[in-house]
């Protein structure tokens, strides 16, 4: 069986940024009490 560990690996955050709509992710974020960095809430 081969090592999982030596598989690339995804960078999920690289991929998720511009996945969505800037206010669908305001809006998650106030969902989940998240703080979002405030370079995306002056855009």
């Amino acid at each position: 069986m081969r090592d999982l560990s030596t598989l690339p690996k995804a960078h999920l955050h690289l991929h998720f940024t511009g996945s969505l709509r800037l206010d669908t992710l305001r809006d998650l974020a106030d969902a989940r009490g998240t703080r979002l960095p405030a370079a995306l809430l002056d855009a």
